[in-house]
């Protein structure tokens, strides 16, 4: 078995054959000879390196027409979601375009020089100018000259030129730097103004920081940004809400600032109150003195020798030396705190603890309502994510099982014809 999310290799020296989950042989076209899993395809080669490509289940979307760039048979195409990037050559050079995986034609035709799927756009270079697409090949904006756009977080830009990759707008200001990306807001930096502005997802200011530095503290959330000054905190809440607390060091009962640095752990907003995480001496970073503050500044609650917790948006909790949960919106322990590392994928939740002793991995899989479903798992693979169907887990007594993402957990059927092979080698 290779690392396929629905289709499986049959072991048959000299013949490329795949099985269902129900033991079912799958066609294939007879010119394929090998195939590599793509993000959310195959791909599937003939004995010169030509390409064709195969959805996860079974159907064969185009002919042997497309080329590999390095002839190698390790190559992944890039994608995004339903589209793939693929290359032709035309004159004895590549040309590169983009396949929809629900249709199997080119959204774009294998004619550009240049390819990056984004979220919401197409960057595309071609003749020596500079295009952007969406996902219905509908032209963004031609640029007539050749613009780069480099990656970080989810912007991209060139000059004066700032894509959005979430909404596709594109933002035309050479001197404001983007922060990073936030689901609820954006942070837009000059540097020529020495100012930071908050906006909203639409790019609309709500906030605006006059100087950089002013502010003597801040926090950021996908929900919140914190600006803390002398006498006064500033939340910027959902993107739209600015809600101001007084505030003063003696609340907290720490003298100066620099010792409030060596103390201060983090800030929270939550249900319109301040929780801040004070360490208890500067050298603890286990335990910590939690303060709740409401909205005229005093301290309402009090918890002492609480250990610092960060939840993600999956609802899984960390707390310092290793210890993880799932949780439930009210702060139930769905999965109880344990050294077993948590993470999502799919409709499931995988528990993964790593054995020093035998330098072997130990994994359980529950549901995300923290219902255990096996117990018995080979270690499993950090980059599972499930993103287009099934995928297959191994069990210590030699059982496999495929994960659907809508959370079903089916046996496979005629497992002996499986060949088991870890991709780590």
């Amino acid at each position: 078995m290779v690392g396929s999310p629905l289709l499986y290799r049959y072991q048959l020296i000299g013949e490329l054959k795949f099985i269902d989950e129900k033991g079912n042989f799958i066609d294939l076209p007879p010119k394929a000879v090998k195939y590599v899993v793509n993000r959310n395809c195959y791909l599937l080669f003939d004995n010169d390196f030509n390409m064709a490509l195969m959805r996860f289940d079974g159907t064969v979307l185009t002919d042997f027409s497309y080329k590999s760039l390095d002839g190698e048979d390790g190559i992944v195409c890039p994608a995004m979601g339903q589209y793939v990037k693929v290359w032709k050559t035309a004159n004895g050079k590549y040309k590169c375009g983009v396949i929809d995986l629900e249709s199997g034609k080119e959204l774009l035709p294998c004619e550009y020089d240049t390819i990056v799927l984004y979220s919401r756009a197409i960057h595309a270079i071609k003749d020596e100018k500079t295009f952007l697409f969406d996902y219905k090949a509908n032209l963004i904006r031609d640029f007539n000259e050749r613009v780069h756009f480099d990656s970080s977080f989810s912007y991209f830009y060139e000059n004066k030129y700032y894509l959005d990759n979430e909404s596709g707008k594109i933002i035309a200001n050479g001197d404001i730097m983007i922060d990073q990306y936030y689901k609820t807001y954006n942070i837009l930096i000059s540097d020529a103004e020495n100012k930071i502005t908050i906006t909203d997802k639409q790019w609309n200011p709500i906030y605006t920081l006059p100087e950089r530095d002013s502010a003597k503290f801040r926090a950021k959330t996908h929900e919140y940004v914190v600006f803390g000054f002398s006498e006064e905190i500033v939340v910027i809440s959902q993107g739209k809400d600015i809600i101001k607390f007084p505030f003063s060091l003696e609340v907290l009962g720490i003298e100066n600032y620099e010792s409030f640095y060596e103390l201060y752990e983090k800030i929270e907003y939550k249900d319109n109150k301040l929780i801040f995480y004070i360490k208890i001496s500067p050298t603890d970073g286990e335990f910590f003195n939690c303060f709740t503050l409401d909205q005229t500044g005093k301290i309402i609650q009090t918890e002492y020798n609480v250990r610092y917790t960060t939840v993600d948006e999956d609802n899984i909790a960390y707390q310092y030396f290793n210890r993880f949960a799932l949780l439930d919106d009210e702060g139930n322990e769905l999965i109880p705190y344990s050294p077993y590392a948590l993470f999502k994928g799919g409709s499931f939740i995988f528990a993964e603890l790593e054995d020093n002793r035998t330098d072997t991995y130990k994994a359980k899989i529950y549901n995300t309502r923290g219902k255990l479903l096996l117990d018995n798992v080979f270690g499993i693979p950090s980059y599972l994510t499930l993103p287009n169907g099934a995928t297959v887990v191994y069990t210590t007594d030699s059982k496999c099982y495929f994960l659907f993402p809508d959370g079903k957990l089916t046996p496979i059927a005629n497992a002996s014809k499986v060949r088991r092979e870890y991709l780590d080698g």
